[in-house]
């Protein structure tokens, strides 16, 4: 399904906005299932060979507290319990893009759940 054709400038501004709107839902999950004292780490940052990777939502953490500090202990990218709720679902991982003439066509694959594509335009209105 093809969302919209925008200018390029704009892709980004629609990518922060989703991401931002992404990053809230982590938080609040987070929020939700801290008594099991694990996160889905919201942002991982990776520089490598010059290039800036962003992660968002992909990796679980057991949070530690030691002398004070916060210390963040790896637990995979899989849901490290069954019983946990299903965490927001990405954005970001829904949408295609591709180039037509000057501008970026942003597209949502046909087997996302209309309710998906309905939270995802959402969060494009409410920023």
């Amino acid at each position: 399904m093809l969302l919209s054709c925008i200018p390029r400038d704009c892709l980004k501004y629609i990518i922060k906005t989703l991401e931002e709107a992404y990053k809230l839902k982590l938080y609040e999950y987070n929020s939700l299932i801290s008594k099991w004292r694990i996160k889905l780490k919201p942002v991982h940052i990776v520089c490598s060979r010059g290039k800036k990777y962003v992660y968002l939502g992909r990796y679980w953490y057991r949070v530690e507290y030691s002398s004070g500090k916060l210390k963040w202990v790896y637990l995979g990218k899989e849901k490290p319990f069954e019983h946990l709720p299903d965490p927001p679902l990405n954005p970001l991982d829904m949408v295609a893009t591709y180039t037509k003439g000057g501008d970026v066509c942003i597209e949502i694959p046909d087997d996302i759940k209309p309710e998906v594509v309905i939270e995802l335009l959402k969060a494009l209105a409410t920023s």
